[in-house]
């Protein structure tokens, strides 16, 4: 693969000079917020009195203690990443034609396949700060509001199987990738995404949610849900992640660009 090295880093300065990068951030530190206002409107009542409507959803939570946050985070994680990290996935491709620098790209002296998976790792990389500075902020806001008990074995858990969801999520949204290359920009990437998302509340509602891809990841989050996945749910998991990896690099190198 050659100059894998150069195309690494060349995407990595794109990544860390884009607004996109930032905003990124900005989406995940609204979300964790959101989280940590409502614990601290369930923790005092008679704010909570005088905010009415926004008690009402703040009860929804349970108690104001760590247990009950994480229980929360570890249920909104999956889909903000899937969104988020889809989002990632489709701007790092799709801006590649929406800005018509993609002629540019494949005129360079590195192999396309060396082009594809750096943009890959990147993303990765990407994907991995982001859910480390959304855990770090959630742990923030808890200490802030002073929750209740807290159980370092039960945060760690809870972290070890978040940050192996976001990989999934990473891997999943590899198919993100390929319709960002397919459709020559990052808008139907983007619908899909949230499409694919959308439909994970049918799937397990109607009880299929072990066969559905991004309802997998799911599941995984949620503690005492995991006995619902089989090796069935595995495969499908890797099928979908495998046709975005290899999709994508057969678009790169096979299709035709110009």
């Amino acid at each position: 693969m050659k100059g894998i090295e150069s195309a690494i880093w060349a995407e990595f300065l794109k990544m860390r000079r884009s607004t996109a990068f930032w905003a990124t951030f900005a989406v995940v530190s609204i979300m964790i917020m959101m989280m940590g206002l409502m614990m601290f409107v369930l923790k005092n009542p008679v704010l909570a009195k005088d905010l009415g409507l926004l008690s009402v959803k703040a009860q929804l939570f349970g108690a104001a203690d760590w247990p009950s946050f994480f229980t929360i985070f570890s249920e909104s994680m999956p889909g903000m990443e899937m969104v988020i990290f889809g989002f990632v996935s489709s701007w790092v491709f799709g801006r590649e034609y929406s800005d018509h620098t993609a002629k540019d790209l494949l005129a360079l002296p590195v192999s396309r396949t060396s082009i594809v998976i750096s943009k890959f790792i990147v993303i990765l990389i990407w994907c991995v700060i982001l859910y480390l500075f959304a855990f770090a902020l959630a742990i923030i806001a808890g200490n802030v509001i002073q929750l209740s008990g807290w159980s370092f074995g039960h945060v760690f858990d809870r972290f070890i199987v978040l940050f192996e969801v976001a990989f999934l999520a990473v891997f999943l949204d590899m198919t993100v990738a390929l319709i960002a290359s397919y459709t020559r920009g990052y808008l139907a990437a983007i619908g899909f995404i949230i499409f694919a998302v959308v439909i994970v509340n049918f799937a397990l509602t109607l009880g299929y949610g072990q066969y559905y891809p991004w309802a997998i990841a799911m599941l995984y989050a949620t503690e005492g849900m995991e006995g619902q996945l089989s090796a069935t749910s595995w495969i499908i998991v890797f099928i979908t992640g495998s046709i975005g990896f290899f999709g994508t690099l057969a678009w790169w190198r096979y299709a035709d660009q110009t």
